[in-house]
């Protein structure tokens, strides 16, 4: 609650679902007062080696719909390959390297 009195709630709700022993679809709804926000994405493990996954948001801002690919290059290190065209469009390059020994992880973006 803020300092006027006044408070924000937001109601999140979402399911996933597992369409095929490869594809999961997963669909998102935010409310914020009388702003809602809807995400709908298709994940798809292409191989053992590489993930991809198809998204599309809708906002007051706009709508947005992107691509993604995310491959491992090594047993610790994953790359991010995303492009997003619509209400923002950007392209995202993206490197995370996992611990293998202790869970942590880092991240770097482009």
């Amino acid at each position: 609650q803020g300092g006027n009195g006044v408070g924000a709630a937001k109601l999140m709700v979402s399911a996933a679902s597992q369409l095929d022993s490869q594809t999961t679809a997963r669909a998102a709804l935010n409310v914020t007062g009388t702003a809602p926000e809807v995400d709908v994405s298709l994940v798809r493990s292409l191989n053992e080696h590489c993930m991809v996954q198809q998204k599309a948001s809708c906002s007051t801002d706009g709508c947005t719909m992107s691509f993604s690919a995310y491959p491992w290059l090594s047993r610790t290190l994953r790359g991010n390959l995303g492009i997003s065209l619509g209400a923002s469009p950007n392209v995202t390059v993206g490197l995370l390297k996992r611990s293998s020994t202790l869970g942590h992880s880092a991240r770097a973006f482009l």
